[in-house]
């Protein structure tokens, strides 16, 4: 085989591991916006849960809050009984129309509070039902994901191990110069070795001159002797034409 030939058979490896590498990088990200899917789901259920705790609670202030005013208003009449003067019965009746008003706002909040317990509950339940719903959905998504991914490592990690028998080669002093350039081409541009196609770079599709063609023919008559080779680039992308 000729240094070209070997190029070639080693840009096809490398093909094939860049597209290994494409879902390596992409799957985890997808896992990781899928997740999010969940965590807000997650978010939104302990918001609800927390609210009905909430009224919960002032629910259960409002009885201690009207146990204690109805206390305050049967001790307010109790004594009123023992008052022997107009002002004083005037004060105290006062004091217990007062204590009877307290005493209705604190029903009618706690009517409100469970009311909107009730319906905050409702709305939890709501929340429960369809975090499940996603976990379960998207979570076995996720997995299929984690177990593509991991067949693909798998690959990937394979086809590394077997790229250095497509370097060997190559890496030899008559060839070397030709591995190092495209080492080096190769991270920033992609094919590497590109047909030449009536004087027209296949990579960048810029004309070249005619001598590229009449080089990279040169090329192909010396494939015996590949220290008369040359390595022939495009002008404008840099590529390896043949």
């Amino acid at each position: 085989m000729s240094v070209i030939d070997d190029l070639l058979a080693l840009q096809e490896h490398d093909e094939t591991i860049r597209e290994l590498e494409g879902p390596v990088k992409d799957i985890p990200t997808r896992c990781a916006l899928e997740q999010k899917k969940i965590d807000s789901e997650r978010a939104e259920l302990d918001q609800a849960t927390e609210e009905v705790q909430r009224l919960r609670l002032e629910c259960m202030a409002d009885e201690v809050t009207i146990s204690e005013l109805k206390d305050t208003v049967l001790k307010f009449k109790i004594q009123s009984a023992t008052l022997k003067t107009n002002a004083e019965c005037a004060a105290m009746n006062a004091q217990i129309a007062k204590a009877e008003d307290d005493l209705k706002m604190a029903e009618a909040r706690k009517a409100a509070n469970e009311l909107a317990t009730e319906k905050g509950q409702s709305y939890a339940d709501e929340c429960q039902k369809r975090f499940e719903e996603t976990e379960k959905e998207i979570g076995e998504y996720i997995a299929s994901l984690q177990e593509r991914l991991a067949d693909i490592q798998t690959r990937l990690d394979t086809a590394i191990v077997a790229r250095a028998s497509k370097v060997k080669p190559l890496d030899v002093p008559a060839t070397k110069r030709f591995l190092m350039y495209y080492e080096r081409l190769r991270k920033n541009r992609w094919p590497v070795l590109i047909r030449l196609q009536e004087n027209v770079c296949s990579g960048c599709h810029m004309s070249l001159p005619p001598s590229k063609q009449q080089q990279a023919t040169k090329n192909a008559l010396l494939t015996d002797d590949p220290l008369k080779m040359t390595i022939v680039a495009c002008d404008f992308c840099g590529r390896i034409v043949y």
